[in-house]
C-alpha cells in the first residue's frame, strides 16, 4: 500500500476522532448511542472531505519533488525530514491539523461580496450537530427512565415501591409526592412514583432489581 493511501485512511481515522472529540467537548454527552444523527455524521463528511483534499495536495506536493532539484531549500529540508520518517503519517498529520489552519483564513466570495467563511459554515454545521445529539441523547433518557420505571412496577409490590421512594427520595419529599398525586385520580401513582426514583437514583434501582433478581 503506497504513502498516499496509507495517508487517507489515516486522515479519515483522525477526522472521525477529532470530531467525536469536538462534539464531545461542546455537548458535554459520551454517551455513543446520542451521537447517532444525521446532523453529526453531516458534520463528520465535511471534515473528512475537507482533511482528505488538504491530504491529497500534501502528498501530491511532496511525493513529486526531487530532493535533488531544490538542494539546501526551504522545501528541500521539509522533504528531507519527511523521507526520514513514514511518509504517509506526516501527510495525513499535514492535511488534517493543515485543513484546521486552512478553514480560518479562506473565505467565499461572490462579485465582491462576502458570503460566510468555510469555517462559518463549519461552525453551523457543528453547532447542529451538538443540537441534535442532545436532542438524541434527552430522547434516550427519556426512553431509559421509561423502561426502568416498567421494570421497577413489574418487580416490586405497592407498598415496596413506597417504602424505596420514602427511603431514596427523603420522607419529606415522598408525601409531599403523595399529597399532590392525590389531587389527580387518573394518575398512577405507584408508576410516578417510578419514574422519579428512576430518574433520581437509576443506579439504586438498578441495584434494587439485581438484588429482586437474585432472591
Amino acid at each position: 500500500m503506497n504513502n498516499t493511501i496509507l495517508a487517507l485512511i489515516v486522515s479519515i481515522i483522525l477526522s472521525g476522532i477529532l470530531g467525536i472529540i469536538q462534539i464531545a467537548y461542546d455537548s458535554k454527552i459520551y454517551n455513543i448511542k446520542g451521537y447517532l444523527t444525521l446532523a453529526f455524521f453531516i458534520y463528520l463528511l465535511i471534515m473528512t472531505i475537507g482533511n482528505i483534499f488538504v491530504t491529497l495536495i500534501t502528498a501530491s506536493i511532496f511525493e513529486n519533488i526531487d530532493i535533488s532539484d531544490i538542494g539546501n531549500s526551504s522545501l528541500g529540508k521539509i522533504n528531507t525530514m519527511l523521507l526520514q520518517g513514514p511518509r504517509w503519517l506526516w501527510y495525513s498529520g499535514i492535511g488534517v491539523f493543515g485543513f484546521q489552519a486552512l478553514i480560518q483564513k479562506v473565505n467565499i466570495t461572490i462579485f465582491d461580496a462576502g458570503i460566510l467563511a468555510i469555517n462559518e459554515w463549519i461552525e453551523k454545521a457543528k453547532n447542529s450537530a451538538t443540537a441534535s445529539i442532545l436532542e438524541r441523547y434527552a430522547d434516550i433518557n427519556i426512553e431509559n427512565i421509561r423502561r426502568l420505571a416498567n421494570q421497577l412496577v413489574d418487580k416490586f409490590n405497592i407498598e415496596e415501591i413506597h417504602t424505596l421512594s420514602s427511603i431514596h427520595l427523603g420522607n419529606d419529599i415522598y408525601m409531599e409526592i403523595t399529597d399532590q398525586a392525590k389531587k389527580n385520580s387518573n394518575l398512577n401513582l405507584e408508576l410516578y412514583l417510578a419514574n422519579i426514583l428512576a430518574d433520581e437514583v437509576p443506579k439504586v434501582i438498578k441495584a434494587e432489581l439485581k438484588t429482586k433478581k437474585n432472591r
